[in-house]
């Protein structure tokens, strides 16, 4: 996995540069795509393109900077911490925040990978993104925690990614999803409203699912809740309607400031804090077979037939009815002679009330025509 990330950030520095420069002081650049197999570690490095002198004030600042990120958000309680060293335009800021289930010795540890290989991935870039399973560290130049200010937070505008297991649980799309969406709800919640000094917008949950599920959703201490559950509800619909075909066995969605992520297997440490029950499995679709034409018949007629009834006689005031014979099912087991003689049968009757029709008419007219005669010759 390590060789397969190092070969990754110059592609995906150059892919986000244009992102990177406008959203500099906004949000996390992460948009690294990686298909990674069930509890494997994330692994994503973006590079700002924003460079500084080598051995110059900014490097010095930014060594200091190292120290008191990794110093601080080891020692915290929520595994956070954010930094400043130097002032402008040499100034370094920085933010690092450790999985809430870490200890003190692996949060500094993950950290302190973090910073070198954020230098060997970009060099001499002064704002660099790493996301990693245990830890995520944010440094720049600019003061990118203004986002957070309610005037400059937009949650539509945060750059996320991804990370989808290959392979597929065995169970319907529609059961495993109202899994996973179940999951998810409970951890945004759960998340959103723990906001105790210890353990701030960090929960795990399971779920007697089969296979079992298991999740993790944390924020960064510094949001808000709304903040905190704007964002994981993002990552929550965005994973749902993007990346849930074909049932994956893990999906993981981040942030710098946000993390969601379910898989099949056990990937952090201690008890679930939140003991699920899996959802009722949904009925089966149903599914109608088309009805199989008597033997004999050939072919299958149409359910509804609709035959056309014109006016007998332009001339008298008829509300001619018209019969739509889907409101009479044909049934299609009926043998094709027997639909031959309905339709000759109302053909027949058709012609036979308008030959009765015209005989009625001449026969009228013949009186009215004799009664003329008659009156001449008086």
């Amino acid at each position: 996995m390590e060789s397969q990330t190092k070969s990754k950030p110059p592609l995906l520095c150059r892919a986000l540069a244009m992102l990177a420069g406008r959203y500099a002081v906004a949000v996390v650049a992460l948009a690294l795509l990686l298909r990674l197999p069930p509890g494997e570690a994330i692994s994503a490095i973006n590079c700002d393109r924003t460079f500084y002198t080598a051995n110059g004030t900014f490097q010095a600042n930014l060594n200091r900077l190292a120290a008191n990120l990794s110093a601080n958000a080891s020692s915290s309680p929520a595994g956070f911490g954010t930094a400043t060293v130097g002032t402008l335009p040499d100034q370094a800021n920085g933010l690092a925040l450790c999985r809430g289930d870490t200890n003190a010795s692996a949060c500094a540890a993950c950290l302190t990978e973090e910073f070198r290989d954020a230098q060997v991935a970009c060099p001499l870039d002064k704002g660099v993104t790493v996301i990693r399973d245990t830890c995520v560290l944010r440094f720049a130049g600019t003061q990118f925690l203004d986002f957070l200010r309610p005037d400059q937070w937009i949650v539509s505008e945060l750059v996320f990614g991804v990370a989808t297991a290959p392979g597929s649980v065995n169970a319907s799309d529609a059961w495993f999803t109202a899994a996973v969406t179940t999951i998810f709800t409970s951890m945004v919640d759960s998340a959103a409203a723990a906001t105790n000094s210890t353990r701030k917008y960090f929960t795990t949950a399971e779920m007697a699912f089969n296979p079992k599920i298991y999740g993790l959703a944390q924020c960064t201490p510094v949001l808000t809740p709304d903040q905190c559950r704007g964002c994981l509800g993002y990552l929550q619909n965005q994973t749902l309607t993007r990346y849930m075909s074909g049932r994956p066995p893990s999906n993981d969605a981040g942030t710098m400031w946000c993390l969601l992520r379910y898989n099949v297997s056990p990937f952090y440490e201690g008890r679930s804090m939140l003991q699920l029950a899996a959802p009722p499995e949904p009925p089966p679709p149903a599914t109608l077979s088309p009805p199989t034409p008597e033997s004999g018949t050939g072919s299958t007629l149409p359910h509804s037939l609709i035959l056309p009834c014109f006016p007998l006689n332009r001339h008298y005031l008829f509300h001619s009815t018209c019969y739509n014979t889907s409101e009479f099912h044909i049934s299609v087991h009926a043998g094709r002679k027997q639909i031959v003689v309905g339709i000759l049968a109302g053909v027949a009757g058709c012609v036979v009330l308008i030959v009765i029709l015209s005989a009625f008419l001449f026969v009228r007219f013949r009186r009215r025509t004799k009664a003329t005669e008659n009156d001449h010759c008086e």
